[in-house]
């Protein structure tokens, strides 16, 4: 039985912990600004599939097959290459 009543004793504070936060929080006034973050000026520029850009590695151009490419096809093989033979490494 004293076993129990813990239990009840800890539900009943934890009920009365939630109630306070839950009090608390729509008590509380909204702000009247924003938090001085601007999504839209944040938004990452995606490129257009079938554009030709710049290479960020060596300069040259490439089409682009996907909207977040930014190697050449050469480029990509390389680095490729080289995280796969790091993973071989590893183990």
């Amino acid at each position: 039985m004293a076993s129990s009543n813990k239990i009840d004793g800890f539900n009943n504070l934890a009920k009365n912990q939630v109630n306070d936060y839950i009090a608390n929080d729509l008590n509380k006034a909204m702000p009247t600004k924003g938090n001085g973050l601007d999504n839209r000026n944040q938004m990452p520029e995606y490129k257009a599939v079938g554009g030709i850009y710049q290479c960020e590695n060596c300069g040259n151009d490439y089409t682009a097959k996907t909207t977040w490419q930014k190697y050449c096809p050469v480029c990509s093989a390389e680095r490729k290459a080289g995280v796969m033979k790091s993973k071989r490494f590893k183990k």
